[in-house]
């Protein structure tokens, strides 16, 4: 039988039931009268428990709840896991992909051979790999295309990091190189050059890698066209560019319709400086070819390369006689012919030794055309002019060789640089006084002393000359605490300095900012034959573009915050 309330008791309840209506003001407006207000209680009380019942995580779907958390917190710590498998892999520029994508499968390739090996040792991936294999899980996020929009995550972040960099600083440097890739297409490299001024902390000269650009016109016009469309997607401020540097092509530096000179018409202040590697490098080679002597004298290198490394036996021969072995020439960086002849400079009585012993063999084996090679080089190398060859070369290279690895680090500024240029020209120019006459000196003596053994584990002669540049780059400059612009600058921003010479600040900044070398470009090229190798020509320019920027500015992307980047991607 249905109970029946009292007069009473409807009355205390419809109170109560105002009572906590009246907590929300004009809310009476939005009910219908015809509600009652024991209605209104049953329904206030209910809220009240589902609120108590969130709060104190007591409801009926908490259990659920956990549950999409636990799932949560796995799926994104599987994601921190293949993001350190994909920086791993991009920075040592290995291939991430195999023939098939089975589990088990040894030619699955090598990112999931990573997967695979980490599985064995780490819970996560160990329980994602068991429910693969048993059929649990379809969404695993090791597909091809989890891979490629992974990379292009990171890649993303990596050029968001350094842009932000870049527009801090304000001022920057454009580099530019093209290099044909192996499925033939020209690839144009960025890369920009800035310098970040932090007080109490100093300065940081940055040259960083901003991607290639895939370009099919390549005339001056073309490629400064594709880099301008670039640089305004980054909304990058052209006016704001402070240097430019390329190498010696004639649409990279032609003086009407170059690529510098049509970013000078847009910006008088983007200041060109010819790649000085390219510079160094071509006077070189220019002095070299136009000497008979050098010309036979470097061919007798290659001939003794090409003699000892053409079998096993033959470099074991050498290496049993000499510390050092001999080196192949690089045609394109003429200052590394130093590593070709310094085997010859200290260690020729060895040499010469290993030649007899090969030319004794060729005898045995009665191998006439080795033999004749052999006795030929043994004749060449024990002559006059052979030995004041590689007295001369030697210390020429020797100083050449210390520009040029300075002109490589991107941390070079114009000021320094020139001071190494001038301690360059100052050896040389009393080389050609009185260099000559020592060089007869040491040649003589290799010719009359070749017995005698070299002691201690630092030549006295590479010392020698190395503490004599060393003061003619000091008498330079004048101030012997503070020789360079960045010495100044950074001294400027760790005394907070820098708003009291607001002027000087500026100047110094632009004089960093400036590019002394296409170094940097030329390294990314390196990077793009390892990463688009044969087997790989049909990469996409995304996917390409991106790996490099992983492998190349890697130190930036293990400073990423794995948590913004797994929230983007999902």
């Amino acid at each position: 039988m249905k109970k029946v309330k009292s007069g009473a008791t409807k009355r205390r309840e419809k109170a109560a039931a105002m009572e906590k209506i009246m907590k929300y003001p004009k809310l009476t407006h939005f009910l219908k009268p015809a509600v009652p207000a024991s209605s209104v209680l049953i329904s206030t009380n209910n809220f009240d428990c589902d609120y108590l019942g969130i709060a104190n995580q007591a409801t009926i779907d908490e259990q659920q709840q956990k549950l999409l958390h636990k799932e949560r917190v796995f799926w994104r710590s599987v994601l921190e896991r293949i993001l350190d498998i994909t920086l791993f892999l991009s920075a040592r520029n290995l291939a991430f992909r195999g023939s098939d994508t089975a589990i088990g499968s040894k030619s699955n390739g090598i990112f999931f051979g990573v997967f695979e090996l980490l599985a064995k040792y780490d819970a996560v991936l160990k329980e994602l790999l068991l429910g693969i294999q048993d059929k649990k899980t379809n969404a695993h996020y090791l597909s091809n295309d989890t891979q490629n929009e992974l990379i292009r995550c990171l890649a993303q972040e990596i050029e968001s990091e350094n842009l932000s960099m870049v527009k801090k600083a304000k001022y920057y440097s454009v580099i530019l190189d093209c290099t044909p890739d192996v499925s033939h297409k020209e690839q144009m490299s960025i890369i920009l050059r800035s310098v970040t001024c932090t007080s109490r902390v100093g300065i940081n000269i940055s040259e960083n890698f901003f991607g290639y650009l895939t370009v099919n016109d390549t005339t001056g016009k073309g490629l400064l066209d594709a880099f301008l469309n670039q640089a305004k997607k980054w909304d990058l401020n052209i006016l704001d560019c402070r240097g430019q540097s390329y190498d010696n092509g004639a649409n990279m530096k032609g003086k009407l319709k170059g690529v510098q000179a049509r970013l000078l018409k847009m910006n008088p202040k983007a200041i060109y400086v010819p790649c000085a590697n390219h510079s160094l490098n071509l006077a070189i080679v220019d002095g070299a070819l136009s000497s008979i002597s050098a010309i036979s004298f470097f061919g007798v290198l290659t001939r003794l390369y090409t003699l000892f490394s053409s079998s096993p036996p033959r470099w074991e021969t050498l290496k049993s006689c000499v510390e050092i072995s001999v080196k192949p020439q690089s045609d394109t960086r003429w200052e590394s012919k130093i590593n070709c002849v310094k085997p010859l400079r200290y260690y020729l009585k060895e040499i010469l030794e290993a030649l007899d012993r090969l030319e004794k063999h060729a005898f045995e084996k009665k191998d006439g055309a080795t033999a004749t090679e052999v006795r030929s080089l043994i004749e060449y190398t024990r002559t006059w002019p052979f030995l004041l060859s590689i007295i001369i070369w030697y210390d020429v290279l020797f100083q050449i060789n210390k520009s040029s690895k300075l002109l490589q680090s991107s941390t070079t500024s114009l000021d320094i640089l020139a001071n190494e240029i001038k301690a360059t020209n100052t050896f040389l120019y009393e080389y050609r006084e009185t260099g000559f006459t020592d060089a007869h000196i040491k040649a003589q003596e290799i010719a009359e002393e070749l017995g005698i053994e070299k002691l201690g584990d630092i030549d006295s002669e590479d010392l020698e000359m190395e503490l004599k540049r060393f003061v003619i780059v000091v008498q330079e400059d004048k101030n012997t605490n503070l020789k360079s612009a960045y010495d100044f600058l950074n001294y400027v921003y760790k005394e907070e300095l820098h708003e009291t010479y607001p002027n000087l600040v500026i100047a110094l900044r632009i004089i960093l900012t400036s590019p002394v070398t296409v170094a940097s470009a030329e390294r990314s090229f390196s990077k793009l034959k390892l990463i688009k190798t044969f087997h790989r020509s049909t990469m996409v320019d995304e996917r390409l573009s991106s790996l490099a920027m992983l492998s190349i500015e890697n130190e930036v992307a293990r400073k990423l915050s794995y948590e913004g980047l797994i929230n983007k991607f999902a």
